[in-house]
């Protein structure tokens, strides 16, 4: 990448702009910069597009966008593919776009990489999820939906938190606990 900058090839540098490595990234975007192409423009364009570019236009995004972004991420949150889901859960988080009823239904993704960008996106507000929520987690035979539990449990709370984190802990529910 450095190569083409100095060589003074700043065009063919800004068409790694949806690079999925972050430095990567930044070079295009200097390069693009510097060629006079709309990088928001561009990331915009890219992830509204029918067929997205992949994850790195979505990261992209996260690092040029703002907050009003937010609602062209959202529909990303229903792809097919697990990468572009996950990618695009981290995005919310990183412009401030994280809402719990649209985030709290993909503790239940299929893909487990989902779940932990739910679970990091859901953790600073572990005290507005739903009580139930631990144990519906905890009652689920996958260890990618049980290990949130731990992490979104508020501890503050320790009427709340000790007999999830301790049914947690045992692999077991507590005695009397029937799931729904």
């Amino acid at each position: 990448m450095t190569g083409l900058l100095r060589t003074g090839l700043d065009e063919k540098a800004a068409g790694y702009l949806d690079d999925e490595s972050p430095p990567v990234r930044a070079i295009a975007r200097d390069a693009a910069r510097r060629h006079g192409t709309d990088i928001l423009g561009h990331y915009r364009t890219a992830v509204t597009d029918v067929a997205p570019t992949g994850p790195g236009s979505i990261d992209g995004l996260a690092e040029t966008g703002a907050a009003a972004d937010v609602a062209l991420l959202r529909p990303l949150l229903s792809h097919p593919s697990g990468k572009i889901r996950s990618h695009t859960v981290r995005a919310l988080r990183k412009l401030d776009g994280v809402e719990i009823d649209v985030l709290t239904p993909l503790l239940h993704d299929p893909s487990p990489a989902v779940i932990r960008e739910a679970t990091a996106a859901l953790l600073p507000q572990h005290h507005r999820l739903p009580t139930a929520l631990p144990w519906q987690l905890l009652a689920d035979p996958r260890t990618e939906l049980r290990r949130p539990t731990n992490r979104t449990t508020p501890t503050h709370e320790p009427n709340y938190a000790e007999p999830a984190t301790d049914c947690f802990a045992r692999r077991r529910p507590p005695r009397g606990y029937a799931p729904h």
